[in-house]
């Protein structure tokens, strides 16, 4: 896609000035406004934005010039490009989406997602002819589609894989953990005690402690990946390594899963934390020094997966998508919806019994230098098909109906 000029010069951004501005703020944002400002207000009139190169870019729609005008001036104000006009709005592909998940058994798909920067969506499945492409068009009234095959994707990272039996202090005092200040805290690793010996793992499956919230106005929770667990299963942590006082501290019970959603619907599980709880205040103070704010998993956008004691770079490459994976036996698939897509950016990977952990979004922002992190989801696990996922804070909310934990 070509771009067009990142700023306009001064004498025509003067006059583009005395248009109306449909923009709700029109003062000079910050990128997470700004995004925030778009697609809560101007969905249905731009066609969606991604980070590229440390540039956002925008996206104008085509037989608008009134839609250039105002996104031409909101570019002079916060440094970003204008692409090309395209023809479908952000709204209309995220409609083209929704109604492919109604119909993905019956066209036999394996995922789809948006395409922001190609003004389009992805469609997966087995195989492929012209048939079944005009079908998928036709359905959409969209032509703008990438056909590709691709089978059933696996899980790579489950939480059954490659388990230490205890927290390894060397890897929780690496390289990635001391640079950031011991952020890395974050990543707690949490499990189910076995009925026979609570100080050992069920079926030594393992989880990462999520990211912190209000149950209601007077309960206290924490979200986790929801594979494998079920409601009423009791949660301990594992020994860490307190960051403040650099000493060993050893688990014990945290609480007890309330609510699962898993298949069909969002990969989390919800954790009523008990009142009882030693770990509550350290936990939630793991959670609450450097997250400031909540997002959305932004295309483009460099990322941070708190894994357990280390934590991973990434980059958001889709911030939609419903894929389709084998269950245990691989008799059948199951669909998860309403993931995110990344990918790795530097050496360190995740792995097995990292699934839950926290993910925030790096702002790369020229307007707010000093802009943090925000957490937009948690992470799922690894792909057979090379990608890595995460579960989107905005579905895992409006599934459980929970808010982010507020410091009182």
């Amino acid at each position: 896609m070509k771009k067009i000029t990142r700023l306009l010069g001064s004498a025509l951004a003067i006059a583009l000035a005395f248009n109306v501005c449909a923009f709700a703020n029109t003062t000079s944002m910050n990128q997470k406004e700004l995004l925030e400002d778009l697609y809560g207000n101007m969905s249905a009139e731009f066609g969606g934005a991604y980070f590229k190169d440390g540039v956002l870019h925008i996206i104008p729609l085509e037989n608008s010039d009134k839609s250039v005008r105002q996104f031409s001036i909101q570019a002079e104000r916060n440094n970003c490009y204008i692409d090309e006009p395209q023809v479908y709005s952000y709204k209309e592909l995220e409609d083209a989406f929704f109604t492919l998940r109604e119909h993905n058994e019956e066209l036999d798909l394996t995922e789809y997602s948006i395409d922001i920067e190609n003004n389009g969506l992805i469609v997966c499945s087995e195989t492929w002819d012209a048939e079944k492409e005009q079908e998928v068009q036709k359905l959409l009234g969209m032509s703008n589609l990438t056909f590709v095959e691709k089978g059933i994707s696996s899980m790579m990272d489950s939480v059954e894989e490659n388990m230490a039996n205890d927290v390894d202090e060397d890897v929780i005092m690496n390289e990635s953990s001391k640079a950031t200040e011991n952020r890395a805290f974050l990543g707690l690793e949490i499990f189910v005690p076995d009925n026979r010996n609570p100080d050992l793992p069920r079926d030594n499956q393992r989880w990462t402690i999520g990211r912190a919230v209000d149950i209601d106005a007077d309960t206290v929770g924490f979200i986790t990946a929801g594979h494998s667990l079920s409601v009423g299963d009791k949660i301990s942590v594992s020994n860490y390594l307190d960051p403040i006082y650099n000493m060993v501290v050893y688990g014990g019970p945290l609480g007890k899963v309330i609510d699962v959603k898993t298949g069909d619907n969002v990969d989390a599980a919800l954790i009523k934390l008990n009142s009882t709880s030693d770990f509550i205040p350290t936990a939630l103070t793991f959670d609450r020094t450097w997250i400031e704010s909540d997002s959305f998993p932004y295309e483009g956008y460099d990322a941070h997966i708190w894994a357990r004691g280390k934590m991973v770079p990434v980059r958001i490459t889709k911030q939609l998508v419903d894929e389709k994976y084998w269950n245990d036996d691989h008799s059948g698939g199951i669909w998860y919806y309403d993931l995110f897509q990344m990918k790795y950016t530097g050496d360190l990977e995740t792995g097995s019994g990292d699934s839950g952990a926290t993910v925030s979004l790096v702002w790369n922002d020229e307007e707010d230098p000093n802009a943090n992190e925000s957490y937009v989801g948690i992470y799922k696990g690894r792909s057979s098909d090379g990608f890595i996922y995460g579960c989107s804070r905005k579905y895992i909310a409006k599934y459980f109906d929970i808010t982010s934990w507020q410091e009182p």
